[in-house]
């Protein structure tokens, strides 16, 4: 029992290795790259820090680490602000699973995104432009 207690745990700690470096490569993108990918956004929303227009989105400057519906003056979809007061984070993983299928993560929001943006790598690069500093 006590091998097989051992292949098991260095099974487990080797496939763990091996999912957590799979998310770390999702997570880290080409913020050069993602710029082209915001082309997609850039109609609905803005990552400029002093927008003053009134896009159809909110604005995205500062959002990697931003509660949920935290754009003053911004009129969220119900859903959003029920994720928002459950405590959603605009981490990098919500993030990304909110661009991957905005309807799937937050259902009722207002958001679309057409086409999706199902490609992991434009996704991870998209997030990467929104966390530079430059955009923050």
């Amino acid at each position: 029992m006590g091998v097989a207690w051992r292949a098991a745990a260095a099974l487990a700690a080797a496939l763990g290795g091996w999912l957590a470096a799979g998310a770390v490569r999702a997570a880290v993108g080409d913020a050069a790259r993602g710029e082209r990918v915001f082309q997609r956004c850039y109609s609905c929303h803005s990552a400029a820090p002093n927008e003053t227009a009134q896009l159809q989105g909110p604005s995205l400057y500062g959002i990697v680490g931003r509660p949920a519906a935290a754009v003053d003056g911004f009129d969220y979809s119900d859903a959003m602000k029920a994720k928002a007061g459950a405590g959603l984070v605009w981490t990098p993983d919500a993030l990304d699973r909110f661009i991957a299928d905005p309807d799937a993560f937050v259902p009722g929001t207002s958001m679309v995104i057409l086409p999706p943006l199902r490609d992991e790598r434009d996704r991870a690069d998209l997030i990467a432009y929104l966390a530079r500093p430059a955009v923050r």
